[in-house]
C-alpha cells in the first residue's frame, strides 16, 4: 500500500461527484466504494474498511499504549532456491532439447555405423 496518504476531509454524495460518467459511478457503487474528498482536493473512491484504516493510521497513540502494545513477531521469509542446473534448464530448455537430440543422433550413428554403408 502507498505510504503517501492524505487526510480524508469529508464523504461526498456519489451523485454530486464530477469528472466521471454515471456508468463509472454505478460501477464503483456496485463494488462498495464511496467517494471521499481528501486534503489535496482530489476525490478518492474507498471502501468503508479502507476509510477506517486511513482514519486509524493517522491516529497517534500515547506512550503507555505503545509501551504495552503486543509485538507481532514474524519469522523471516526464506526464499526457496533451485539448483543452478534446474534454473539453467528452465531458462534454456529449447537449446537443451536441441543439444540432447543431436547428442542422441550422434550416439546412434556411432553405435550403428552400418546405417551409412
Amino acid at each position: 500500500m502507498s505510504k503517501r496518504r492524505n487526510v480524508i476531509v469529508q464523504e461526498l454524495d456519489p451523485e454530486t461527484v464530477d469528472g466521471i460518467t454515471s456508468a463509472q459511478k454505478q460501477y464503483y457503487r456496485s463494488l462498495g466504494f464511496k467517494p471521499y474528498l481528501n486534503s489535496v482536493g482530489r476525490i478518492k473512491w474507498l471502501r468503508p474498511e479502507q476509510h477506517s484504516l486511513r482514519i486509524n493510521s493517522g491516529r497517534k497513540r500515547n506512550f503507555v499504549q505503545r509501551l504495552f502494545m503486543p509485538r507481532i513477531v514474524q519469522p523471516p521469509y526464506r526464499r526457496k532456491r533451485r539448483s543452478r542446473v534446474l534454473r539453467f534448464i528452465r531458462h534454456y530448455w529449447p537449446t537443451v532439447l536441441i543439444v540432447l537430440a543431436i547428442t542422441i543422433a550422434v550416439l546412434y550413428v556411432f553405435i550403428n555405423p552400418e546405417i551409412f554403408w
